[in-house]
């Protein structure tokens, strides 16, 4: 495996991929800390009148709630935490700069069966890389060479060492001079 150097674009392509795969996750953890928060009053009312005996039709049905988000909040804590984010997950990695950057021939081109993420080459040693985006799993062909990026965490990650939204940037950067 050769050495290699992200390009700037290529830099932030990848981040901004890492970033937007966690995105539901980060969404659904905030709106269930924000939920939880704003039932703290009502369900700290809830269990006091519980405490104290009081019957009621409704009563302790808020703080039950509560309990159930606090449940749900830990959970998604503790499922991503240094996986979605916090220290050692995707996102970290690269933003501090902990991954290793090579090119890698592709030998096979994993089917897609739901025509959505993830898409998935491979290289000779049959490590399986997430393309970045559709197009740089579209014209990934047998032999073609990919950029890796390989997260210290085991992750990896390929994308067209040009860029494949553009049909001139291979003929580009052909003619370009170093």
């Amino acid at each position: 495996m050769a050495g290699y150097l992200l390009t700037e674009a290529q830099y932030h392509k990848t981040r901004s991929y890492i970033k937007e795969a966690r995105g539901n996750f980060m969404a659904a953890l905030f709106t269930s800390v924000i939920g939880t928060v704003l039932l703290m009053i009502p369900a700290l009312g809830d269990f006091l009148l519980l405490w104290s005996g009081a019957r009621g039709r409704r009563t302790g049905s808020v703080f039950l709630v509560w309990c159930t988000l606090m449940i749900i909040n830990i959970y998604y804590i503790l499922k991503g935490m240094g996986k979605k984010f916090g220290r050692g997950s995707d996102y970290d990695l690269i933003s501090r700069s902990d991954y290793e950057c090579f090119s890698f021939p592709v030998t096979a081109k994993l089917p897609n069966q739901n025509n959505k993420a993830p898409y998935i080459v491979k290289d000779e040693y049959g490590n399986e890389y997430h393309c970045i985006s559709y197009l740089d799993y579209k014209y990934a062909e047998s032999g073609t060479e990919m950029v890796g990026v390989a997260l210290s965490n085991g992750k990896r990650f390929a994308m067209q060492q040009y860029d494949a939204s553009n049909p001139y940037a291979k003929e580009q950067a052909s003619h370009c001079e170093y």
